[in-house]
C-alpha cells in the first residue's frame, strides 16, 4: 500500500496578518517571490529549509505554516 501526503500551507495568512507583500517577504527571506505564491496557491511544495527561512522571516515556528493530510 502507498501512503500519500496531501501539504496545503498557511503562508498567505502568516505573511498578511504580518503586513508583508510577496516581494517583502521574498526580500526578508531569500526566498523567491514565484516560490512564495506557489506555496500560498499550494502549487508546489517546500523544502524544509525553505519553510524555515520563511518561518524565520515571518518570526514564526515552522510547523505553523503547514498542514498535512495522510491518505491512501
Amino acid at each position: 500500500m502507498l501512503l500519500k501526503v496531501k501539504v496545503t500551507y498557511n503562508l498567505y495568512e502568516f505573511r498578511t496578518k504580518a503586513g508583508l507583500t510577496t516581494k517583502q517577504l521574498a526580500a526578508l527571506s531569500g526566498v523567491s517571490k514565484s516560490m512564495i505564491n506557489y506555496a500560498e496557491n499550494n502549487v508546489k511544495n517546500l523544502s524544509v529549509e525553505t519553510l524555515c527561512k520563511l518561518a524565520v522571516a515571518l518570526d514564526v515556528k515552522p510547523e505553523l505554516l503547514y498542514n498535512y493530510k495522510a491518505y491512501s
